[in-house]
């Protein structure tokens, strides 16, 4: 992983710009907004991120990569949903766009740190 755009968007090197499934984070022009930018780049900076990339749409109307985002849990080595984990931590809402395949009631629990 090596930029994060803001709370719910970052690109990954060699892949492109990933927009998270199925969240919306808060615009970067609110404090809210650059307190889930700060909390996405505390999980996910120099990190590898396991992506489940949507076959449906593949990309949304601005080009990025629509998909649920996995980090490993450092006490278990288990992978994570990090939408989720966004969603848990109140930098996210859950949206359910249906011109994907993700369905977030499918979603497992959250990590916290």
């Amino acid at each position: 992983m090596t930029k994060v755009v803001d709370g719910d968007t970052f690109d990954v090197e060699g892949f492109g710009r990933v927009r998270l499934a199925d969240v919306d984070a808060p615009e970067m022009d609110t404090p809210a907004g650059k307190a889930a930018k700060f909390f996405a780049e505390a999980w996910l900076l120099g990190e590898i991120v396991h992506l489940d990339v949507d076959d449906l749409g593949v990309k949304d109307r601005y080009g990025r990569w629509v998909a649920v985002a996995y980090i490993e849990d450092p006490d278990t080595g288990s992978l994570v949903n990090f939408n989720r984990l966004l969603v848990s931590s109140g930098h996210a809402v859950v949206k359910d766009f249906r011109d994907n395949k993700f369905d977030p009631g499918d979603w497992g629990p959250a990590l916290r740190r």
